[in-house]
Order: C-alpha cells, then structure tokens, then sequence
C-alpha cells in the first residue's frame, strides 16, 4: 500500500488507471 498512490487521488478504481484524469468519467481500457 503506496500512500504516493492515495495522494494522486481516489483508490480502487482510479488506482488501476492512474492515466485518467478522474473517476467521474473513467472507462476500462480494452
């Protein structure tokens, strides 16, 4: 458990895609 992950943003989600810019309009890369 990173805490530099939890200060980028929100975890779970967000955690697996870093890449985007936030969970309000994430979508899972196929």
């Amino acid at each position: 458990m990173n805490q530099e992950r939890d200060n980028q943003g929100p975890t779970g989600k967000d955690a697996e895609y870093p890449d985007l810019p936030d969970t309000s309009s994430w979508q899972p890369r196929k």
